[in-house]
């Protein structure tokens, strides 16, 4: 759906929800649920200043059947993820006499998994979390028709705490190869 309630503005919303049963497995994925939905709104305030805002909304929850002796079922798990994404951008032209372009973006998402498992009695597992953030700043500056001058930064980063990762001991759990591993945490500047 696409709303433009005055001439240099508009909305627009989507989404979608898909549902799949998977009735004759006996083990693995026996049901999925996957809802989407997203909003973004555009505003040029003139031909030279563009602004514009995007939020989003996903979930995603599965339904798992397994066995330990690759028999009859003997546990059931649920895994339900969450994101939340939004951003924004910025956008300004011919500043200057027409020749100091300037942009803007950023975005954010946040990430959340939990795990529920039944095994002779329901246990809820820790969650899982994640951030992940982007800005980017760039100039351009037109000294001459034959000489330009831009700057650009940009930034990441991502944050994750994930007890599958951090919350295990190599060798502390049995049938389980952990080799250490880290989560995968970082920062990013670029210049």
């Amino acid at each position: 759906m696409i709303y433009n309630p005055i001439a240099n503005f508009s909305t627009s919303i989507s989404g979608y929800y898909t549902e799949q049963d998977y009735k004759k497995t006996e083990i693995g994925l026996t049901d999925n649920v996957q809802q989407n939905m997203n909003i973004n709104f555009v505003w040029e305030f003139n031909k030279d200043v563009n602004v514009s805002l995007f939020m989003e909304k996903e979930k995603n929850e599965t339904d798992l059947v397994g066995s330990n002796s690759f028999s009859s079922p003997n546990w059931y798990a649920n895994n339900l993820d969450e994101v939340s994404s939004y951003g924004m951008s910025l956008s300004i032209k011919e500043l200057m006499d027409s020749k100091l372009d300037i942009a803007f973006d950023f975005n954010r998402s946040d990430a959340d998994t939990r795990v529920t498992l039944d095994n002779n009695g329901i246990d809820l597992l820790p969650e899982i979390n994640s951030i992940w953030s982007q800005a980017a700043l760039k100039f351009s500056y037109l000294y001459s028709d034959d000489l330009n001058f831009s700057f650009s930064y940009q930034y990441q980063k991502f944050e994750s705490n994930d007890f599958t990762i951090d919350g295990v001991i190599p060798g502390s759990l049995t049938n389980l190869v952990t080799f250490g591993a880290l989560s995968n945490n970082f920062t990013i500047n670029y210049l």
